[in-house]
């Protein structure tokens, strides 16, 4: 069984999340990106290039990301400032 994530942060760290990090657990079947979310709509194509998302299960609002898209676990991938708020929601999405 593959778990579902949302992938929070696609630019700067997040780029090698996307480009190195994820892909050997999506090809081993361990886990699916359903969803990833940035501020910045240009980073998000780090998650359409490197994890095939397609641009519509790529968001710039964090909570329509979480409300379209059941997932297991979340990967949190933003300056530490900004974790608080990410957990949070999370956290209200099970």
């Amino acid at each position: 069984m593959s778990y579902k994530a949302i992938l929070v942060g696609t630019g700067g760290q997040g780029r090698a999340w996307c480009a190195r990090f994820l892909p050997p657990n999506i090809q081993d079947g361990l886990m699916e990106v359903v969803a990833a979310v940035d501020v910045s709509a240009d980073a998000l194509k780090n998650a359409q290039e490197h994890l095939g998302l397609s641009p519509e299960k790529c968001y710039t609002d964090l909570q329509r990301a979480f409300d379209e898209n059941p997932a297991d676990f979340s990967i949190i991938v933003t300056p530490p400032a900004y974790h608080e708020a990410v957990v949070d929601i999370s956290l209200a999405h099970d």
